[in-house]
């Protein structure tokens, strides 16, 4: 089993701002590296199907 600490670990954290069609607004990037191919890890985060093992079930228009 995978270490949480080890996990969270894993992902860079970086805070800023940066202004959106509302108005100005905080921005949080975090960056992870996973062993495995880009459309994979592409489909994993845009796919409702998949992406509820990560989140909570999402719904919406997702696309680019």
């Amino acid at each position: 089993m995978k270490d949480v600490l080890d996990e969270l670990a894993a992902a860079r954290r970086t805070m800023g701002s940066g202004s959106v069609p509302a108005g100005e607004a905080y921005t949080i990037e975090i960056r992870r590296r996973y062993d495995a191919y880009v459309d994979d890890v592409w489909d994993a985060i845009t796919k409702p199907e998949r992406l509820q093992r990560w989140l909570k079930p999402v719904t919406g228009d997702l696309r680019l």
